[in-house]
């Protein structure tokens, strides 16, 4: 029996292996299989129109912890666009559910037996309403179990320096990729907009290349007025693309406006020592630059493996499991 990792190695595999019988001349005829195809083909009915919606369809109710039940595994729906009755759609590798406003989740389909699969991101209303929950909903509780040591981290500092969810705070998240540094970013972004705080997300690279347009265009101090206004900016990824010398300097000089002015976020991969290999080698402007971040901040770093490194292996893991248990069936 093949092992494979994914459901998508092992569509390649029967893909190449098709291919490969193609060739193969069945007994007792004249033509390989191939061939035969070729043959058959024209005389086939066209494909509809319309994709076939391969999947299997059911309506579904919310119990207590806004989670829906499909083949005794239960999926999240957000809070706020929660309905008494829904649609579920179960595809062969992902879950979808939906309104009769459109999808309002879409999870990974879990083949395990009686499994709890959610995005805590769903519970961010519930939160706000009712921070407690974080301690004693179930679905929070479950997903605080899997949190790193870093994640913990943020949460009881979070509580010690900002207990009443004011302040102008800079949080840097320092970590190697797929560390969870962007989803915690995302997560605090967007309970910042639920609170109803001005909020901007970026991409580094893509905000130094704005600046440097702006620039150009003669633009700059507005742009740098509209960024002032913000409450939060969240600059995410900063160390995958190095800046130009131009580059450096107006991200520079966009973060010494923003300094207690406007909360920030920043997430990296690059230690503080090796801040200066994306800011054009300028080692002077980065010293500057880590004094203003760092002055008020709340540094964390996140270490471990990659969460999309480990994911295959634990599904090689499962699937290894399932074979060991057949061939001892």
């Amino acid at each position: 029996m093949a092992r494979v990792v994914s459901f998508e190695e092992l569509n390649q595999q029967v893909l190449e292996q098709c291919l490969r019988d193609d060739v193969r001349v069945v007994d007792r005829q004249t033509i390989s299989i191939g061939q035969a195809w070729k043959i058959e083909q024209p005389f086939l009915r066209p494909l509809p129109k319309r994709p076939f919606d391969c999947c299997v369809t059911r309506q579904v109710h919310l119990n207590g912890y806004s989670q829906v039940t499909y083949e005794t595994n239960r999926y999240s729906v957000p809070v706020e666009q929660a309905r008494s009755e829904l649609i579920l759609k179960a595809y062969p590798f992902h879950i979808e559910i939906l309104s009769n406003q459109g999808v309002l989740a879409r999870h990974e389909r879990c083949f395990g037996q009686k499994q709890d699969v959610f995005d805590p991101l769903h519970y961010l209303l519930l939160l706000e309403q009712r921070p407690g929950a974080l301690e004693y909903a179930k679905p929070l509780r479950q997903w605080r179990q899997d949190w790193p040591a870093s994640y913990h981290l943020l949460l009881r500092r979070l509580r010690e320096q900002w207990p009443e969810g004011r302040g102008v705070k800079e949080f840097i998240l320092v970590g190697n990729p797929g560390l969870g540094k962007s989803h915690v970013a995302c997560g605090l972004a967007l309970a910042a907009c639920r609170q109803g705080r001005r909020v901007r997300f970026y991409n580094v690279a893509g905000l130094v290349n704005d600046l440097i347009k702006a620039q150009q265009e003669y633009q700059l101090s507005r742009l740098m007025t509209r960024l002032c206004k913000h409450e939060l900016i969240v600059l995410d990824e900063l160390g995958f693309i190095p800046f130009t010398a131009t580059g450096a300097q107006l991200l520079f000089q966009l973060c010494s406006a923003l300094y207690e002015r406007v909360a920030l976020i920043i997430t990296t991969n690059l230690r503080f020592a090796e801040w200066s290999s994306v800011l054009a080698g300028d080692e002077r402007m980065s010293a500057a630059l880590l004094d203003r971040l760092t002055h008020r901040a709340t540094i964390l770093e996140f270490v471990g493996t990659s969460y999309r490194f480990r994911k295959p292996l634990h599904r090689q893991a499962g699937k290894e499991g399932e074979i060991q248990t057949e061939e001892n069936a």
